[in-house]
């Protein structure tokens, strides 16, 4: 619904001459600590854990995958039968020493279009990146694209 949604949205941006909005949304599944953190003075609700951290590191390969939407393996184990996904290189994320499975999504179960992660490509706005170019030597060094 998010991608449907944000597909109208750019195409009344266009006819406007206003450059397309682009999102990265990464989801894990884990255990959190949920709750109210900070002072009398400034208080926040907020999540923190390892499942968080990697839901982070994950919504960051959205650039190099030239994705919109990737799912770790915890996530996909529980949604499998409702979604359509491809698998993705294994990812080196900082803090595992093994690699991580990711999975693009691409469409529920069901639905016709996309069937394919070239079709959400096509939708977003992106081309397929080639993966042994991908620089993943940035400045916080999260995560490193498994060779494939």
């Amino acid at each position: 619904m998010m991608r449907v949604s944000l597909f109208r949205f750019n195409k009344s941006r266009k006819e406007k001459g206003l450059p397309p909005v682009k999102i990265g949304c990464g989801i894990n599944s884990g255990p959190v600590v949920a709750g109210q953190i900070g002072s009398d003075e400034r208080m926040e609700y907020t999540v923190i854990g390892d499942a968080v951290n990697l839901a982070s590191r994950t919504e960051a390969l959205n650039k190099p995958f030239a994705t919109d939407i990737l799912i770790t393996e915890n996530t996909y184990n529980l949604i499998k039968d409702k979604v359509i996904v491809e698998e993705m290189p294994g990812v080196h994320v900082k803090g595992k020493t093994d690699a991580i499975k990711m999975f693009a999504v691409i469409n529920l179960k069901g639905k016709v279009r996309p069937a394919t992660l070239a079709e959400v490509r096509k939708i977003i706005g992106t081309q397929a990146p080639d993966l042994s170019k991908v620089n993943t030597d940035d400045e916080e060094k999260k995560y490193k694209i498994q060779a494939q």
